[in-house]
Order: C-alpha cells, then structure tokens, then sequence
C-alpha cells in the first residue's frame, strides 16, 4: 500500500501540496499517518503502474498550511487530463460516499469494507451497501438557431448554462428533462434526444445528456432556483458558459457545430 499514491480530500475539498509534480496525488512518505481517515480509505485506481488510494483528511487533523491547501474540484478538474480528471472524480465520489455511510441505514451499526464486493457491509446485520450514484437529466432545448440558457440562482459566478435536474422515483431520464424545462423556466418540449452521459462528482451525480426540443411556450423562470433564463443565437453565445470538461459546455458546444453545418440533431 505505500507504493501507492494518496488522493487527500478535506470534505468535498481536494488537498494539494504546493510543492509536488501534480499536487494532488501525494507520496504516503510526505503525509503523517494521523492525518488519515482510515475509515475512508478506498482504493480507486491506478496512475503510471502504481496504485491510487483515496482518504478523507482525519478530523482535527494538525495539516501544514504552509504547503498543503484544500482546493475546489471546480479549480482542479477542468485543468486535468482525462485519465486524471475521471480519477479525481471517482476519488472525490468515494471519499463522500465512505464519509457519509459509515453506519448501516438499516440498523445503525458500524460499516466495514466488503471482502468480496464493491461496497460496505454492516458489522451487525449484514446488509451490504454500495456507492451511491444519483442519476441527473440534462438538456439544452434548441429551436433552429436558438439556444434556452439559464442562470442559476446558486452560481458563484454568473454563468448561462443548460437545465438539469435529478431523476425522480417512477421517471426516465427523459420524463425528467421535460418535467424540470416546464417546472423551471415555464416551456414545452418536443422530441428528446439523448447525447451523452458524465459522471460528475459534485458529490455523486451521474449526467444524462439530451437535447430538448422547444415546442411552445414564454419562458418563465420560477424565482428560486433559476434567477434568469433568456434565448441565445447559437453563433452569439454569452461569454460565460460551461467549459467543454463538462456535458453542458459540450452539448452546447456539439450544437453549435452542427447547426454552422446546416445541420439538425432531430434528424
């Protein structure tokens, strides 16, 4: 195990170490034994032949600020490669799922690492629990040239982007992008069709890409969770959209492409 690497995460937090090739992927040499949750620990992966190991930081856990800073994964990801940036993302959705299940939601006792199954099962009933994975529609609803952006409301930053919202109990993915586009900003879709998919670990989501087709309708934003929501020509984008790291900036991105082409992506 200390051939391996070690991915720190300080709650939904990233630690990197200034000083080191990557900053995120940690030699077990350069961090102190108590710094580690070994409740946490959870092997995800392998990077360059060895190992890859992910912690939660131990709470009250004494870290050099000097040398080690908790960083946004909304900082670290967009500037990773592939390979490192699904990595990460696996790390981080496991480091959250060991620390908010360390007890059975059945019975309360004490969860322990299956020996044979990816998951964790109780000490005192036996009940096996696995990684929680929360499935998410998102769509951006087109109408020739036209894009529906929107701004939500819980933004650091002002950002026009595509709806999404989470799958709920007795829906497919596609019930769920028309219900969250008529809920959120008030319109009616059409023909739905799927693009791609990405999980994003913002704790535990998986994002179900599709493109909405507007069928009718006046945008009204519902005043809570989309503070603006406005049509956009395809070849005049806001400039704060979503990076193409991730599945909104990419279905914008692939529309935009096909439409300069004369292109439909309903046809």
């Amino acid at each position: 195990m200390n051939h391996s690497y070690i991915l720190l995460f300080s709650g939904a937090d990233l630690l990197c170490d200034m000083r080191s090739r990557w900053g995120y992927l940690h030699e077990y040499s350069d961090i102190e034994a108590d710094w580690l949750d070994q409740a946490t620990q959870q092997h995800i992966g392998h990077c360059e032949g060895r190992g890859v190991v992910s912690y939660q930081i131990a709470e009250n856990a004494a870290i050099d600020t000097m040398r080690f800073a908790p960083t946004s994964l909304f900082r670290v990801l967009p500037n990773l490669t592939p390979d490192h940036r699904d990595l990460v993302s696996r790390g981080a959705h496991l480091a959250h799922w060991r620390r908010t299940h360390r007890y059975c939601g059945s019975c309360g006792g004490l969860q322990s690492v299956h020996e044979t199954e990816p998951g964790l099962m109780c000490q005192s009933c036996g009940v096996t629990t696995y990684p929680r994975v929360s499935p998410c529609g998102i769509a951006l609803v087109v109408d020739d040239d036209r894009v529906l952006l929107a701004r939500n409301a819980r933004f650091p930053r002002p950002m026009f982007s595509t709806l999404a919202g989470f799958v709920e109990a007795g829906e497919s993915a596609e019930q769920t992008i028309a219900r969250e586009v008529k809920e959120e900003v008030g319109v009616a879709t059409g023909r739905i069709v799927y693009y791609d998919s990405q999980a994003w670990p913002f704790p535990d989501q998986l994002m179900l890409g599709y493109f909405a087709e507007y069928r009718g309708g006046e945008i009204v934003v519902d005043g809570i969770e989309i503070a603006e929501a406005r049509w956009f020509d395809c070849n005049n984008l806001p400039e704060n959209i979503p990076p193409t790291m991730s599945i909104a900036g990419r279905l914008i991105a692939h529309y935009r492409d096909l439409r300069a082409q004369g292109l439909s992506i309903f046809t």
